[in-house]
């Protein structure tokens, strides 16, 4: 599974470079039919060009953590933690289940994984369903790993070195906390790549908010440093059991805070796919309910940064939001109407 169990004899040699080189082509599949394309270039420079580095890692503990918020995902989570299994790389990493007590056969597919990864698979159940409001925090808390990201059930990878290149990428980067990729946003049976610029890779830090290209911090695509100390985890969990509590779940979350320890860095290779359903928590609402939403993120958000530099920010973030929400303010429904009136006095717009 791991790259590095077939390289254990510490250094590559010539001989074995050239054997690695004559298997780097791109081996891909029609997407419709086989739900994922594998994608894998130049390995056998990126192992001699880093050997040094991933020399450390070779059979020591887990660098990295896949955390699977999982809830009645039966239909899809194999994929899921298929495209993960697939991935060809040196480092050690580890899957970490949280599911939310599903009523399918979700938990038993995953227990099937552990049984054959022991050593990959951890899997935590709830004991009743709590609709996810719990595992965010329980992420936060209990992640270990100098790296991690958050993986969908209904997303997956489509790329063989995407963890490779990520992790090499923030070993070799110490001020990044936030790597992100290209993706296909995936409608029924029809993919589209999410941003279609010619931008090889763009730098970005917490200041370049509102994010001009926001969707590529989309989950699937999105790997973190590890940012989380005792400090910052007391300041989180004091929004658990009150109203600001979706002040500290969600993507948008995840992505300022880890960015107002560090930059970013995007690279535009395509390396995911965003299962887009109707009945997702995001994509069921209409624009207008969306711009709302991103408002009322930001403008509860302004109290959760003790530097007024980043609280500054988040005020303006929330100013933009409120010009967007204003623009479709006739797609709420009648309580966010009322809050939107109540946020808007508030910023004094």
């Amino acid at each position: 599974m791991n790259l590095f169990k077939r390289i254990k004899r510490k250094l590559l040699n010539k001989k074995e470079l050239e054997v690695l080189s004559s298997n780097t082509d791109y081996l891909k599949s029609k997407l419709f039919q086989m739900e994922y394309e594998l994608k894998y270039n130049s390995v056998a420079e990126r192992l001699e060009k880093n050997k040094d580095l991933y020399q450390r890692y070779i059979t020591k503990e887990p660098i990295f953590t896949f955390c699977m918020p999982t809830y009645n995902g039966e239909k899809y989570i194999a994929r899921a933690l298929e495209s993960i299994l697939m991935q060809e790389t040196t480092y050690n990493y580890k899957i970490w289940i949280i599911d939310d007590c599903s009523t399918d056969n979700t938990v038993n597919i995953v227990r099937e994984y552990e049984k054959k990864y022991p050593e990959v698979f951890e899997v935590y159940i709830n004991p009743v369903n709590e609709r996810g409001l719990t595992v965010a925090p329980r992420i936060y808390n209990n992640v270990k790993t100098k790296y991690w990201m958050n993986f969908d059930q209904d997303d997956y990878w489509i790329s063989k070195d995407k963890l490779e290149r990520g992790i090499t990428y923030f070993e070799n980067h110490p001020e990044c906390t936030l790597f992100s990729s290209n993706l296909f946003i995936k409608f029924s049976n029809e993919l589209n790549v999410a941003y279609s610029g010619n931008q090889k890779s763009i730098n970005f830090n917490f200041f370049d908010y509102p994010m001009p290209l926001g969707i590529l911090m989309q989950t699937s695509a999105t790997m973190y440093r590890n940012v989380f100390n005792n400090e910052n985890l007391a300041h989180i969990n004091s929004y658990i059991g009150t109203n600001k509590l979706h002040c500290i779940l969600g993507d948008t979350f995840r992505n300022v805070f880890a960015l107002s320890h560090g930059c970013g860095r995007y690279e535009n290779s395509i390396d995911s796919v965003y299962t887009w359903t109707e009945n997702g928590t995001w994509s069921k609402l209409n624009e207008g309910q969306q711009e709302f939403y991103n408002l009322q993120y930001f403008y509860d958000s302004i109290d959760f940064f003790d530097d007024s530099s980043h609280k500054n920010k988040i005020k303006q973030v929330a100013e933009f939001y409120c010009k967007k929400t204003r623009e479709k303010v006739e797609m709420l429904n009648k309580k966010e109407l009322s809050e939107f009136n109540s946020i808007k006095g508030g910023l004094k717009l």
